[in-house]
């Protein structure tokens, strides 16, 4: 709680001083989970299949120089996979395993001018699973690039980030799972 609370007051202090945009965000995705190794002990593996999902959320854009700024977000995201069940020669009807997260990442942007300019992100994501049976955290990395237009006194932006899950997702020691994302979102900066 001191953390969150220290991060708050942190993020107030840092909006009068730097230069703050605040942004609405939406789009889709494509996740998909790593594979568990097959093994000699279990006759069967599953091979997951991207499937899509989609993010709602908002953030803050505290611009550090002219052409570098520090990007929270708070995104509801949709990840998971469909899933196929192999089981020697059989192949299962695919079914798809829902992982729906409360992401908080951290992005660092480089524009490369002033007004509209493309960019490109980078930084670190910390997620909340809202499901019962995985893991409760996630951490990951991400990566992206977009292209921001200047609408009057705002900002339309479209970019594509890849999102690397670094933790195991399951509670199993059978399977590693992490996310891999592809996701495109729009963004408004006002």
């Amino acid at each position: 709680m001191k953390k969150t609370s220290f991060l708050l007051v942190f993020l107030g202090f840092a909006s009068w001083v730097y230069p703050t945009e605040l942004r609405i965000l939406g789009g889709v995705n494509l996740s998909k989970s790593t594979e568990p190794v097959q093994g000699v002990i279990f006759d069967f593996y599953y091979k997951p299949v991207y499937g899509a999902g989609a993010i709602l959320g908002g953030g803050l854009e505290l611009t550090l120089t002219q052409r570098i700024a520090l990007e929270v977000d708070a995104l509801y995201f949709q990840k998971g996979s469909k899933i196929k069940i192999i089981y020697g020669n059989v192949v299962g009807d695919p079914f798809l395993e829902r992982m729906d997260e409360l992401s908080f990442p951290i992005l660092f942007k480089y524009y490369f001018k002033q007004g509209s300019s493309p960019y490109v992100l980078g930084g670190g994501e910390l997620a909340i699973v809202l499901a019962k049976d995985p893991k409760n955290i996630d951490i990951g990395l991400v990566f992206g690039a977009g292209f921001r237009k200047q609408v009057r006194s705002t900002y339309i932006s479209l970019e594509g980030r890849y999102h690397h899950g670094l933790k195991d997702t399951t509670t199993g020691s059978w399977a590693l799972r992490k996310m891999r994302v592809f996701a495109l979102i729009v963004g408004l900066s006002i």
